[in-house]
């Protein structure tokens, strides 16, 4: 609906560490892509990166669905980055994902998305996982009913599936280590 009213528009996704944010947001696009051009903005000049939207939609004369991540691209700078794009009408649907350790207020354009699964959907880690891993299910099954409701999250699933073949393991430390001071880095060294 927002893509086809040719508005400036901004929708946050709040998402806490390791609850899939980033990965619902590429979703979103893969999802997005045949009806609308998409993108994911990695860094910005604002005044520049508005004009190059603003050339894009256009060129195409559509509506354009815009990801970005707060972890990348500092909260100020898509501020300024929407300022621009919003006071020159530019048909801009901007999806920021923002990570928090707390849940956000909800409204109608914001979101908040948990770390910790619901009954539903941790069922159905559990049945889509184990059938790739037929050999992990028990371990699968144990961790959602007996386990501790705070690691029934999307990471600790992956992570118990393909153990060390588990690719967000390196991404989801990394993202936590980003930022620290060197001294803080040296005590979660030891």
């Amino acid at each position: 609906v927002e893509l086809r009213s040719k508005k400036t528009v901004r929708i946050n996704l709040y998402h806490a560490p390791g609850a899939g944010g980033t990965t619902v947001a590429r979703r979103l696009l893969w999802e997005f892509h045949t009806l609308a051009p998409c993108a994911i903005l990695h860094k910005t000049e604002p005044l520049v990166t508005a004009e190059r939207l603003s050339r894009l939609t256009a060129i195409t004369g559509q509506s354009l669905l815009l990801v970005i991540d707060g972890a990348r691209i500092a909260e100020r700078q898509i501020d300024e980055l929407y300022d621009q794009v919003r006071s020159r009408l530019i048909p801009v649907t901007v999806l920021q994902i923002l990570r928090r350790f707390h849940a956000q207020q909800e409204d109608k354009r914001a979101y908040y998305l948990p770390s910790t699964l619901s009954p539903g959907e941790a069922y159905r880690f559990v049945e889509i996982f184990g059938r790739e891993r037929p050999d992990r299910k028990t371990a699968l099954e144990a961790l959602n009913t007996l386990g501790d409701p705070r690691h029934r999250t999307a990471f600790y699933f992956g992570l118990e599936t393909f153990e060390s073949d588990f690719k967000g393991l390196e991404p989801h430390v990394a993202a936590r280590l980003e930022g620290l001071t060197p001294t803080q880095r040296k005590i979660i060294g030891y």
